[in-house]
């Protein structure tokens, strides 16, 4: 990645950013975040206000989430892995995970072609479909996803279900700059994004 792709990738990002710090959500809101990991953006959630749902696949990282959070009875911590149906898959930990399975943790993913992920580490999890999830929160304010190139699959599923019409506000981080094959699907969603179909839907989450 050279450096203005960098610093373009940067400024969205601020731009992003600034619009989830500003948006208002009341005690009744519904917020999402797919990939919680710790529970960083968790805690940003809660600070909002509302009921945030902090869904999470990996094991090391979500024990941290547990604890951090037992004593908040508005955050409810989830131990799956968003995808576009429910049922159970593998999740892939990154190569280095066994030296420090919680700092390593944001690197697991479900899909084997990322390409810091190792074949031979890895654990079964128990999947939601995300859509099916939104439809029975009947409303989401916001939905905050990270969750290392799986989210492709997942944000075509909602748009071909119209769930993203439930959703106020959902905030991507994309991984098609480290995994090619989904660049060319990444850039439809974007398009989408840009030429005003779907203006909740903002692919610069970092």
């Amino acid at each position: 990645m050279n450096i203005i792709t960098k610093l373009s990738r940067w400024y969205k990002w601020k731009t992003t950013l600034s619009l989830f710090n500003s948006i208002k959500t009341s005690k009744s809101d519904n917020l999402v975040d797919c990939g919680a990991n710790v529970g960083d953006y968790t805690e940003v959630l809660s600070q909002k206000g509302g009921i945030v749902y902090a869904i999470e696949p990996n094991p090391a990282a979500f024990a941290v989430l547990e604890e951090r959070f037992k004593d908040k009875p508005q955050i409810k911590c989830i131990p799956a892995a968003v995808h576009t149906s429910d049922g159970e898959a593998d999740l892939f930990f990154h190569k280095d995970s066994n030296a420090d399975p919680v700092k390593f943790s944001t690197g697991s993913s479900l899909l084997l072609t990322k390409s810091n992920v190792d074949k031979n580490l890895h654990t079964r999890v128990k999947t939601i479909n995300l859509s099916a999830f939104v439809r029975k929160l009947g409303r989401v304010r916001i939905l905050k996803m990270d969750i290392e190139g799986a989210e492709v699959d997942i944000i075509e599923d909602l748009l071909k279900q119209g769930t993203d019409k439930l959703i106020d506000y959902f905030f991507i981080e994309t991984h098609d700059h480290k995994m090619p094959e989904l660049h060319k699907r990444t850039e439809q969603l974007r398009k989408l994004s840009k030429d005003g179909q779907h203006r909740n839907l903002y692919l610069d989450w970092h």
